[in-house]
């Protein structure tokens, strides 16, 4: 799709605004919006534009465009997503940080799982206003489930590779064990916070 062509999602949507930051990891996203007619606002900081996106949509009854860079761009946009999506509750979030610590965890190690979802998490609920060790937890937890691929930990690579248990078997065991857990994680970690004494 070439550049200000009407078939785009972001005019379609009747969007005239777009808020980001300017470098070099969205540059061609901000050039593209600009080309297209939309109204292009620079910041400093993707929390602000987050922000920013997010009250333009609420007053002008538009969709709300937000441009960010890879990496600690989207870490630093998570906060006012997050609070334009509505996830402010305690359980929520923690709901949302151990799902996606169980999915990473899937294709990657437990502590690489934990160290991309807990930074992200943190300030999320401190943007919220809540204490952040309870979502914290979830994700640390939910990141120990790797249940479902032969990838996720190496007690699955020994059981897969002894070639009596089938990927397809695999997957629907670990769907299962993943959402018990998840299940599980959400309910108990603020008890166990309590009855340990961390809040």
């Amino acid at each position: 799709m070439a550049v200000g062509d009407p078939r785009d999602p972001v005019a379609a949507r009747g969007a005239t605004r777009g808020d980001g930051g300017v470098g070099a990891g969205g540059f061609h996203l901000a050039s593209a919006l600009i080309a297209a007619g939309t109204r292009f606002v620079a910041t400093a900081h993707e929390a602000g534009a987050a922000t920013m996106a997010d009250a333009y949509a609420r007053v002008s009854g538009r969709g709300g465009v937000l441009t960010g860079h890879q990496g600690p761009g989207v870490t630093n946009a998570l906060t006012g997503i997050a609070e334009a999506l509505g996830f402010s509750g305690l359980l929520a979030i923690s709901a949302v940080a151990a799902l996606i610590a169980i999915l990473i965890s899937e294709t990657t190690s437990n502590t690489a799982s934990a160290t991309i979802v807990v930074p992200i998490v943190i300030p999320i609920a401190q943007a919220a206003g809540l204490d952040p060790m309870i979502p914290a937890l979830a994700a640390v937890i939910g990141a120990s489930f790797g249940f479902m691929m032969p990838v996720s930990t190496p007690q699955n690579a020994v059981v897969y590779g002894s070639g009596l248990i089938p990927i397809t078997k695999m997957v629907r065991s670990g769907i299962a064990f993943d959402i018990a857990g998840l299940v599980l994680t959400v309910l108990l970690v603020p008890t166990m916070v309590r009855v340990v004494g961390l809040a």
